[in-house]
C-alpha cells in the first residue's frame, strides 16, 4: 500500500492485513482507519497501531 497524504483509510478484505505499524508513523495527518472485517488482528496490534497513530480513530473488530 502506497499513500502519501489522505484523513482517512479503509482497510476491508480482501486487503492485507495490518501485521506491522512500521511507515504509518508517517502518515501525520491520517484521521480515521478502518480495518473492519478482518478479525484475523487482534487487539495487541490494534495498540501498537494506535501508539504509532494517537491521533487517529481506529475502528476494528479485533477478537482476541
Amino acid at each position: 500500500m502506497r499513500v502519501s497524504s489522505s484523513k482517512s483509510i479503509g482497510l476491508t478484505p480482501p486487503a492485507q492485513p495490518i501485521i506491522s505499524p512500521k511507515g504509518l508513523e508517517k502518515l501525520t495527518q491520517l484521521t480515521v482507519l478502518r480495518i473492519q472485517n478482518n478479525p484475523d488482528h487482534t487487539y495487541a496490534q490494534i495498540a501498537e497501531l494506535q501508539k504509532v497513530l494517537p491521533n487517529c480513530k481506529i475502528s476494528h473488530n479485533a477478537t482476541k
